[in-house]
């Protein structure tokens, strides 16, 4: 079954070598091919949250005004983990390889609880620095 999840927001944050920083990650949508529920599955991702907001400011420090979404999507194995990520192209507009490979690794460290067979989920990562986050 297509799991649909509403707009939902996260802030964290921390001091940065250039003083504050921000990072607000929006989870726009989450499609998940799977009976695992869909709160379950954004408590498992929030649980590296701190790993994810390490990848952003690592291309912060590289691109200070970087913000945008990736789009991922990962295979998860009845064990419980993730045996693939890949980023979606069609639905990535913040394009930086490295930025992908690091969420791409820290979602393939991700252990879900076991289940009856594999399941794909399709997870938007919306990332922008506090100052924009208080624009929208």
């Amino acid at each position: 079954m297509m799991v649909g999840m509403s707009h939902r927001a996260c802030r964290l944050s921390s001091i940065g070598a250039g003083g504050a920083l921000a990072l607000v990650l929006l989870v726009t949508s989450l499609a998940a091919a799977s009976s695992l529920d869909k709160a379950l599955i954004r408590r498992v991702i929030a649980q590296r949250r701190v790993e994810v907001q390490a990848c952003y400011e690592e291309l912060l420090r590289r691109e200070p005004t970087a913000q945008g979404k990736v789009l991922l999507r990962f295979t998860v194995t009845p064990e419980g983990k993730v045996s693939e990520a890949a980023v979606r192209p069609e639905g990535t507009t913040l394009r930086d390889e490295k930025l992908h490979a690091c969420l791409s690794g820290v979602v393939r460290s991700l252990l879900f609880p076991k289940g009856p067979a594999p399941f794909n989920v399709t997870y938007p990562f919306a990332f922008a620095t506090a100052a924009e986050a208080l624009r929208r």
